[in-house]
């Protein structure tokens, strides 16, 4: 009984789905404009959900890249920039100006004049 009811109700389908319509300029105009908009939504719904998984493994991959850090931190050494340099070498210089003065400032203190 079901079996038949189901013949029949998909032959009607077919019926109605074969049945010719008149050439109708809106009806083609509508209905290409549907179908580029469909096409429109369809294109961004895989867009995001592609993005939405490549979102997880970005999480799992700086999760990885900070456990590897952690891992080889000794290996990492912090950059010197010239002006760090520079600025070194200025300092000794400095330092070095400052030992002298002191020691002619106390070879002054013991001379004859």
């Amino acid at each position: 009984m079901a079996k038949n009811w189901l013949l029949t109700q998909h032959s009607n389908w077919r019926k109605r789905r074969n049945v010719p319509v008149k050439y109708n300029r809106e009806l083609w105009q509508n209905t290409i404009h549907a179908m580029k908009r469909i096409q429109e939504i369809r294109t961004r719904r895989q867009n995001q959900f592609i993005k939405q998984r490549l979102k997880a493994g970005k999480k799992l991959e700086l999760k990885d890249d900070e456990k590897e850090v952690e891992r080889h931190i000794h290996l990492i050494e912090p950059k010197v920039t010239e002006e760090q340099v520079y600025n070194a070498a200025l300092n000794k210089t400095k330092l070095k100006l400052l030992e002298k003065q002191k020691t002619i400032g106390r070879l002054k203190k013991w001379t004859w004049t």
